[in-house]
């Protein structure tokens, strides 16, 4: 199953995004994790993705071509391949838009609130 996965650049619960991951992929294998390379909650996806030997695709935002449109720019392209699930940790209007913009394609979402 292809996975991408959006959060805050400031979110910082490792331990949760392990856990979150992991329960995902020992229900259904994860065979590519997909994110944004940007601080926080991608990178710490990134982080989990290397330990399980999972594929491993970033996508950057390039802010200094694109200025303010990059991080939509981004999230439209990392939609474009194809994820199965979006698994959205807390964040703010770029975490907000990635989630809408996956609903609209009808791309199933999990929310991975903290409790």
């Amino acid at each position: 199953m292809r996975v991408l996965v959006t959060g805050g650049r400031n979110y910082s619960d490792r331990g949760h995004v392990f856990e979150t991951l992991s329960k995902i992929h020992s229900e259904t294998p994860v065979t590519e994790l997909i994110h944004g390379a940007a601080s926080g909650a991608d990178s710490l996806c990134g982080e989990w993705a290397r330990a399980n030997g999972v594929k491993e695709t970033s996508v950057p935002a390039e802010w200094s071509k694109h200025g303010r449109s990059a991080g939509p720019k981004r999230n439209r392209k990392m939609l474009e391949l194809e994820p199965d699930l979006l698994v959205s940790f807390p964040g703010g209007a770029g975490t907000r838009h990635m989630t809408s913009i996956a609903e609209r394609a009808h791309v199933r979402v999990f929310f991975a609130s903290q409790e």
